[in-house]
C-alpha cells in the first residue's frame, strides 16, 4: 500500500474481524455496513500477509501471494 499503516496491529485484526462478521451475518446487506476503516483494516491485513496488488487496468500477478507456486 502506498500509505503506511497508522493503525496498531491489534487494531487492524480487530477491525477486519468486525467487517468480516458484518458481511458474514448479513452478506450483500452487510457489504453496505462496513465502514471505511473496518476496509482499510481488511486491506492492511491482505498486504501483511503479502497478497499482491492489481492496479486498475493492469493484469493480475503471476501470482497473487509471490511464495505461492503457479
Amino acid at each position: 500500500m502506498a500509505a503506511e499503516a497508522t493503525l496498531p496491529a491489534g487494531q487492524v485484526l480487530a477491525l477486519a474481524s468486525i467487517a468480516m462478521g458484518k458481511i458474514d451475518l448479513w452478506g450483500g446487506r452487510g457489504l453496505t455496513m462496513v465502514s471505511v476503516q473496518e476496509i482499510e483494516a481488511m486491506a492492511l491485513l491482505l498486504a501483511a500477509i503479502g497478497l499482491v496488488p492489481t492496479r486498475p487496468g493492469e493484469p493480475a500477478p503471476p501470482a497473487y501471494f509471490p511464495l505461492q507456486e503457479t
